[in-house]
């Protein structure tokens, strides 16, 4: 695993350690953009593996991109979506923490929905054992 402020390199599950053994997954292993990504059972399959590359989280099985359907936190859907020619959705990790930066904001936007205590946890990397 890489240090606190760093993506690991290759292949990682983003996983959310307050929901035991659950990570980030494309519903139902499509190719096709604005699919939902949520949080499924852990199965070391392509639809669960992610990777970063120039600011974007890649999805393995796909090749398409994760992103935030709102700016609004507590509204958002997390989905994959096709790799943008601009307005790239650019991410961050940052104090053990998924966080999404947006264009021409001001403030880091965390993760949408998983990031509020109350109501979900903080995304984390694994790194995949292959």
């Amino acid at each position: 695993m890489a240090n606190l402020d760093e993506f690991p390199v290759g292949w990682f599950y983003i996983q959310c350690p307050t929901r035991q053994n659950q990570v980030l997954t494309v519903a139902n292993m499509t190719m096709q953009p604005l699919t939902r990504v949520e949080l499924r059972p852990k199965r070391d399959e392509k639809h669960q593996l992610w990777c970063y590359h120039e600011g974007h989280l890649v999805n393995k099985y796909s090749g398409c991109v994760l992103g935030v359907e709102k700016q609004k936190i507590s509204d958002a859907t997390v989905y994959q979506i096709r790799r943008p020619n601009d307005n790239k959705p650019l991410w961050q990790y940052k104090d053990k923490q998924l966080v999404f930066l947006q264009d021409y904001a001001l403030n880091d936007l965390a993760v949408p929905r998983l990031v509020e205590k109350q109501n979900g946890c903080i995304y984390q990397l694994l790194s995949a054992d292959f």
